[in-house]
């Protein structure tokens, strides 16, 4: 498949494909490109982190969890991606937890 090799967007959707067929390390590698091009976006942090915690790399997912943390200090974040994290994790409780606070928000 062609894609443009500097779209954020391409890479993300092809670390989603390869996450999905179990296929960690390229979806890492993918990951990481659509990390690189798009750099704070939380949706892609969150991306990369999964695939670090399906991969088992739970240390390496951990920092994409605090990096979304502490990129919520300076820009808007939506709880769902860290929601996601935390159950990529397989953190249940703060994921419930966080999922609640979204839905308070209604």
């Amino acid at each position: 498949m062609d894609i443009d090799p500097k779209s954020d967007v391409a890479h993300a959707g092809l670390g989603w494909v390869y996450d999905l067929q179990g296929n960690h390390t390229q979806a890492i590698a993918e990951w990481r490109e659509a990390r690189r091009l798009s750099e704070n976006d939380p949706w892609t942090i969150m991306g990369l982190g999964r695939a670090y915690a399906a991969a088992g790399k739970s240390r390496e997912a951990r920092e994409m969890l605090n990096e979304l943390i502490q990129l919520s200090k300076r820009q808007y974040v939506t709880p769902y991606v860290v929601a996601k994290m935390y159950a990529g994790l397989g953190e249940r409780e703060l994921c419930k937890s966080t999922a609640t606070a979204i839905l308070s928000l209604n």
